[in-house]
C-alpha cells in the first residue's frame, strides 16, 4: 500500500537543486539518530529542504524519529491572531468588515475568526481548501471566499469573490477589498508542505528564528512568554499555534502542534542534489523522484547523468539508506558482482552528497557543450536572488526563490569564440505535472530558455526563461544536467521496455512506475503503452475550458501519427484506431473532448465505457455535480465513484488501484459512500463480463502485438533527427572566430 494518487496520473515531482558548497560524506542512519543532542544544538540552524526528505526527532520522545518528505515551501504568514476585514462595502459582504479575533475552536485542521455571529473559517473542498466568509464556521456556505493553489495556515490578504447585492452571482473583489493581521504576525513568514511517514500531509514550520545558542534559545523563549501574556489581554483561551522556539508540525490525530527536534544539515535530501553510492564511487547520480511505502519508507529514483541508468535505493522512515535487491533487478543482473547476499539484509550505504557547482560531471557544461539540436535533457536549475521581473513566467511568482526543474529540448546553438562563450536557445517544459497541465497552447510554444556557457569559467552556466512576456526572463544558476542519449521518442520507449514488470507491474501502470521519468513525457508514453501493446486505450484530453493535454511534449505528433497510418494502412495492417468522445455540460453549453486511442481489438471495452454515448473525458469525472439539490448533488458524487470503478476496468488498471484512488478522492463523500460505489461498481462490473462473455483485462506487456517499427521510425521528430545526426558539424572552440549556427 502507498499513499495514494491519481491512477491516470503522477505522483506530482518537482526536480529540484540547492546549491551547496561543501561536500559532506553521511550515514543517514547515524545522522538521523545524533540529531538528540542539547537543546540548543538539536534547535540549530534550520535545514529543510524545499523539495526533498527531512528527518527529526519527536521532543518528547527520544525513541521516535519522524521523517517528512517535503513538497513545497509557502512564503506566507503563520499565525494571525486579529483580522482586519475592509472595502467589503457593494456586496453581501458589507456587513463583514470589521475586527475579528481568534477563537479556540478549529475548523477542518485551521484556525477560525470571529466577530459577533460572524465567521472567518476554512473548508477542505477543493485543492488546498477554501476560506470563507459566513455565519457557519466550518461549512461550505457563505457571502465570500478566497481559494488558492498552495496551502495556507491564515487567510490571504486579497483575491477574494464576493457575491453581488445586485444577483450578479459571484463576482471578483475589488483591490480595496482585503484581509489584513490587526497585530504582528507571529512566528516565521514562511512553512513547508509536508508528507510525514506515517502518511497523509501536513504544515511543517520552522522556529520563529534560528537557535544555535544557548543564549538565543533563552531570548526566543522569553519573547514567547512576553507574547503569550500579551494575548492574555484580549483573548479568554490561547489558540493552538505552531511552537514558536522548535520545528513543529501539525498531527492530526492529537489535533494540536507537535514539537521537534530541529534537524542537522546531514539529515536533509534535496531532490536533485547528487549523490555517489559508495560501492561505485567514480559514478555519480542524480535524486530525481520518491514513493513513499507505506510503514516502510520511501523508494528513491537516482539517475546518472552519464549514461542515463537508474537506481532505486530506499530511505527508511528514520533515515537508513539501503539498494534492496527487490528494486534493483535490472542493474544486479548487469553488475553481478555487486548482488547482495540474499540472505543477508542490505546494509545503509555511505553517501558522498556533493552539489557544489565545481563539479563539472553534473553541473551542466560538460553535457550541455555537447549537445545538439533536437537533443532532449533535464535541467536542474536555481534562480538568483535578483531577478528583472519576478512575474515574467507565469505560476512561479508566488515562490520565486524555489529551486526548479526542467525538460529542454536543444533549438539553437550559436558559439561566438571572440566572446568566449556559447549560447544555446531550447524549448522547455515544468516537469511539474500540475503546472504543465494549467499552461495553454500559447505557452509552450513561447517557452524558451537561453543558456550561456562561458569557456573561462566552466563552473557556472547561466540561465533564462521566457514566457509570455519576451522582454523579462527570470536569470537562473544551472547546477544539474541530465542529457538523454538518443531521441526522447527512443528514450520513452526504452524506459518502458527497460522498467517493465520492475515492481510486479507494468511500467505502462504510470501510477508506480512512472517515478524516473520525466512529467512531460508520461502523456506521450501512455500513448506509446498502446501502440506497444501493453495498455488497451489511452484518452487524450484535447478540448476543455482548463485542460489541454497537447501542451506535453509529442502527444500531438503521435496522435496524428496515428490518424495518418489508420488512414493509410487501414485496419489490417495497423492495429490501433481513434475516436472522439465529446460531451457538453448542460449548465455552461461548453464543450469537452477527449481523443480515444486505442487497440481494434478492445473495441468492446471502449464501447462499455460509460457514461454511455461517446462522452467520458479524461480530465473530467462525469457527471458535474449540481449545487442546486442536496440529494441530487449526493447522487451525482456517488455516480462519480461509481464510473470511476467502471472505467478503470475498461481501461486495464489493477483492482485495488482504482479502489485506493476512489478512497482518496477528493470529494465531501464519507468513507462509507465510497465503500458502497466500490461495491456496487465491482458487481455491476462482474454481471458486465459475465453477460457479455468477455473477459477482463490488466495493462501488460504481450497484451495485444505492438506496431511494427516502421511507425517509429516515420516519426516526424525521429526522422528529422536521424537526419540531424548523419550531417557532419565541426564543433565550435574558443579559438574559432566564426559564428556557427544550427537552427
Amino acid at each position: 500500500h502507498v499513499s495514494p494518487r491519481l491512477p491516470r496520473g503522477l505522483m506530482t515531482r518537482i526536480m529540484m537543486m540547492v546549491v551547496i558548497t561543501t561536500t559532506m560524506t553521511m550515514t543517514l542512519a547515524s545522522s538521523s539518530s545524533s540529531s538528540s543532542s542539547s537543546s540548543s544544538s538539536s534547535s540549530s540552524l534550520m535545514s529543510i529542504p524545499t523539495n526533498g526528505f527531512v528527518f527529526a526527532q519527536v521532543d518528547n520522545d527520544q525513541q521516535q524519529i519522524m521523517s517528512f518528505r517535503t513538497t513545497m515551501r509557502i512564503d506566507a504568514p503563520v499565525m494571525c491572531t486579529q483580522l482586519t476585514v475592509s472595502g467589503t462595502e457593494g456586496s453581501l459582504a458589507a456587513p463583514y468588515g470589521g475586527i475579528y479575533n481568534i477563537i479556540n475552536q478549529r475548523y477542518n485542521d485551521r484556525p477560525a475568526w470571529k466577530k459577533g455571529g460572524m465567521f472567518i473559517s476554512f473548508v477542505d473542498n477543493q485543492g488546498h481548501g477554501t476560506w470563507l466568509f459566513g455565519d457557519k464556521p466550518g461549512v461550505d456556505s457563505g457571502v465570500a471566499y478566497a481559494r488558492h493553489p498552495y496551502p495556507t495556515l491564515i487567510p490571504p490578504s486579497q483575491d477574494y469573490f464576493v457575491l453581488s447585492s445586485g444577483g450578479g452571482g459571484w463576482v471578483a473583489s475589488s483591490s480595496s477589498f482585503s484581509v489584513i493581521c490587526s497585530n504582528d504576525h507571529i512566528g516565521t513568514q514562511h512553512f513547508y508542505h509536508a508528507e510525514p511517514s506515517t502518511g497523509g500531509s501536513t504544515i511543517l514550520v520552522p522556529p520563529w528564528m534560528d537557535i544555535d545558542t544557548d543564549e538565543k534559545l533563552q531570548k526566543c523563549q522569553q519573547k514567547e512568554k512576553d507574547l503569550l501574556s500579551k494575548w492574555s489581554e484580549h483573548l479568554d483561551v490561547i489558540p493552538k499555534m505552531p511552537k514558536l522556539c522548535a520545528l513543529s508540525y501539525y498531527d492530526h490525530g492529537y489535533q494540536d502542534w507537535i514539537a521537534l527536534k530541529s534537524p542537522e544539515s546531514s539529515s536533509s535530501i534535496w531532490f536533485g542534489s547528487a549523490m555517489k553510492l559508495d560501492f561505485n564511487v567514480d559514478k555519480v547520480y542524480i535524486v530525481a523522484s520518491g514513493e513513499h511505502l507505506y510503514d516502510i519508507g520511501w523508494r528513491l529514483t537516482v539517475i546518472s547523468p552519464e549514461d542515463n541508468e537508474n537506481r532505486y535505493p530506499l530511505l527508511s522512515l528514520k533515515g537508513d539508506l539501503s539498494v534492496p535487491l527487490e528494486y534493483n533487478e535490472h542493474f544486479y543482473q548487469n553488475h553481478p558482482s555487486l548482488e547482495p547476499n540474499g540472505k543477508q539484509k542490505p546494509k545503509p550505504v555511505v553517501l558522498d552528497i556533493n552539489t557544489s557547482t565545481k563539479m563539472r560531471n553534473i553541473n551542466g557544461y560538460s553535457a550541455l557543450s555537447n549537445m545538439t539540436v533536437g537533443q532532449w535533457a533535464w535541467v536542474f536549475a536555481y534562480p538568483k536572488p535578483i531577478k528583472r521581473d519576478r512575474h515574467a513566467v507565469s505560476g512561479y511568482a508566488k515562490r520565486d526563490t524555489e529551486p526548479k526543474g526542467y525538460v529542454v529540448s536543444i533549438s539553437g546553438i550559436s558559439s561566438l569564440s571572440s566572446q568566449s562563450t556559447t549560447t544555446i536557445i531550447a524549448r522547455w517544459h515544468s516537469t511539474d505535472r500540475g503546472r504543465v497541465l494549467k499552461r495553454r497552447p500559447l505557452d509552450a510554444i513561447v517557452s524558451t530558455a537561453r543558456f550561456t556557457l562561458n569557456h573561462l569559467q566552466q563552473e557556472v552556466v547561466q540561465m533564462e526563461i521566457y514566457g509570455r512576456n519576451n522582454t523579462y526572463g527570470v536569470d537562473m544558476d544551472v547546477i544539474s544536467v541530465i542529457p538523454m542519449n538518443e531521441t526522447a521518442i527512443d528514450y520513452i520507449r526504452r524506459y518502458l521496455d527497460d522498467h517493465e514488470g520492475m515492481y510486479g507491474i507494468s511500467s505502462c501502470f504510470m501510477y508506480h512506475s512512472g517515478t524516473s521519468l520525466p512529467e512531460p513525457f508520461i502523456y506521450a508514453a501512455e500513448i506509446a503503452c498502446v501502440l506497444k501493446g501493453t495498455k488497451p486505450v489511452a484518452m487524450v484530453q484535447i478540448t476543455s475550458p482548463s485542460e489541454d493535454q497537447t501542451v506535453y511534449p509529442f502527444v500531438r505528433e503521435l496522435c496524428e501519427h496515428i490518424v495518418t497510418m489508420r488512414a493509410m494502412l487501414g485496419p489490417e495492417q495497423f492495429p490501433v484506431d481513434w475516436r472522439v468522445f465529446k460531451y457538453t455540460y448542460p449548465a455552461t453549453g461548453v464543450d469537452h473532448e477527449t481523443l480515444m486511442v486505442y487497440r481494434t481489438t478492445r473495441v468492446n471495452l471502449l464501447n462499455a465505457m460509460r457514461p454511455d454515448g461517446d462522452v467520458a473525458q479524461a480530465l473530467h469525472i462525469l457527471p458535474f455535480p449540481t449545487n442546486d439539490d442536496a440529494q441530487q448533488r449526493e447522487k451525482d458524487l456517488r455516480e462519480q465513484l461509481f464510473l470511476s470503478y467502471w472505467n478503470g476496468k475498461m481501461l486495464g488498471y489493477p483492482d485495488n488501484m482504482i479502489e485506493v484512488y476512489i478512497r482518496d478522492f477528493n470529494t465531501e463523500l464519507p468513507q462509507a459512500a465510497r465503500n458502497e460505489e466500490i461495491q456496487r461498481g465491482r458487481t455491476a462490473v462482474d454481471a458486465f463480463f459475465r453477460a457479455s462473455g468477455l473477459s477482463p483485462v490488466v495493462m501488460r506487456e504481450g497484451l495485444d502485438e505492438a506496431v511494427d517499427s516502421n511507425f517509429w521510425e516515420t516519426l516526424p521528430s525521429v526522422v528529422s533527427h536521424r537526419a540531424r545526426t548523419l550531417i557532419p558539424t565541426a564543433p565550435a572552440t574558443a579559438h574559432d572566430d566564426t559564428c556557427a549556427t544550427q537552427e
